[in-house]
């Protein structure tokens, strides 16, 4: 086990260096430091990527859906909804006839959007950098590939969103699709949350969706039936409501309501971060009534990621810096206690021990 602490260690260290040069050289605002921040910023998702593609047997989904997929592919069944996907398999098998190459592609799509975004929106990139491993969405990442994927692109699109450039933001949701269709679930709530009218009227509407957030497990049932996932609503696998997420996004939930003015003026980011955060504590409180984990670890990384985000804000929520730094190291320990649980604790997503490709 240690060996996988060492090689997920250094992954994640030399991630942080590199988005912190990025980051660096970035301020300095001038051109002949630009080609630093933008080799910085590729080898920042170089050490990530890499150990994700070369991996071997990790991540549930691996042996139990993507390996024997892609040979079914090969012989004309089309076991996922998305046929761009299939259309990616069928690609890859006409120069190489394994998987592998598949794990490489999903790696570096899911890595590369998350830099990229991290780049554009975050108030502090080596923090961010740190969150998507501390926050398990990295490790997640190599068992539920489509859906990280397809989510990994969507936040890219969210920073269009936020800046109304419809176009791209469009393009890039379209994208998100082609690796899975649950992902048009965020297109219409990105729509509404990017409206600027809404910005003053936080607490209302949070207040509305807590008091109909009864009615939220039933049109999500809804939405996932007319989109062919109506099967993630049976009750099957772990049955146990998401505690550690419960705690976490209350604890960020009273942050973001204390601090609400302060944050609202910062960026046209920040408001729909807030907002996404609510919905992800509201799904959060919904998993008391359907405890399936599966379905809804699923249905709350579709807002949770808001905390790679939010978290950078927190060191200049108030004017008094050591109460900032507290309550960010707060945060950040709920985090790690919510990974650690999961993923070590619970062994989700099998990605304990590591194993590499020169390891089979």
């Amino acid at each position: 086990m240690w060996k996988s602490y060492l090689i997920y260690g250094i992954a994640t260290i030399l991630t942080v260096l590199f988005l912190w040069l990025a980051e660096i050289f970035k301020k300095k605002e001038n051109f002949k430091y630009k080609k630093w921040y933008i080799l910085f910023l590729i080898l920042a998702i170089l050490p990530l990527s890499l150990v994700s593609s070369l991996r071997w047997g990790i991540g549930t989904d691996f042996f139990y859906t993507y390996y024997p997929d892609f040979y079914r592919i090969i012989v004309g069944f089309k076991p996922y909804k998305e046929m761009p996907f299939i259309w990616l398999n069928l690609l890859i098998s006409y120069f190489y006839m394994s998987p592998e190459p598949l794990f490489v592609i999903t790696s570096f799509v899911f890595m590369t959007f998350l830099i990229l975004s991290v780049d554009k929106m975050s108030k502090s990139m080596p923090l961010s950098g740190l969150l998507i491993v501390l926050g398990n969405y990295w490790f997640i990442s190599m068992n539920n590939v489509r859906q990280c994927c397809a989510l990994a692109i969507m936040i890219y699109a969210f920073s269009f969103f936020c800046e109304h450039k419809f176009v791209k933001a469009g393009l890039f949701s379209l994208l998100a699709t082609c690796f899975h269709l649950s992902s048009i679930i965020l297109i219409p709530i990105l729509l509404v949350l990017c409206l600027k009218k809404l910005r003053k009227y936080f607490l209302e509407i949070n207040i509305v969706l807590f008091c109909f957030g009864i009615f939220a497990l039933d049109l999500a049932k809804w939405g996932m039936g007319l989109l062919g996932y109506g099967s993630y609503f049976e009750p099957f696998g772990w049955q146990e409501p998401l505690y550690t997420q419960i705690v976490l996004f209350a604890y960020l939930f009273l942050l973001i309501v204390f601090g609400r003015n302060r944050l609202i003026k910062q960026d046209n980011y920040i408001f729909p971060l807030m907002m996404l955060c609510s919905l992800a504590f509201l799904i959060g409180l919904e998993s008391l009534r359907f405890q399936t984990m599966e379905t809804m670890s699923r249905a709350i990384l579709y807002f949770s990621w808001s905390i790679l985000f939010l978290i950078p804000y927190i060191p200049k929520l108030t004017k008094y810096r050591w109460l900032n730094w507290t309550l960010t190291i707060i945060a950040v320990i709920l985090i790690c206690g919510y990974t650690y649980y999961i993923t070590i604790c619970l062994g989700h997503h099998e990605v304990f021990p590591y194993r590499s490709i020169f390891d089979k």
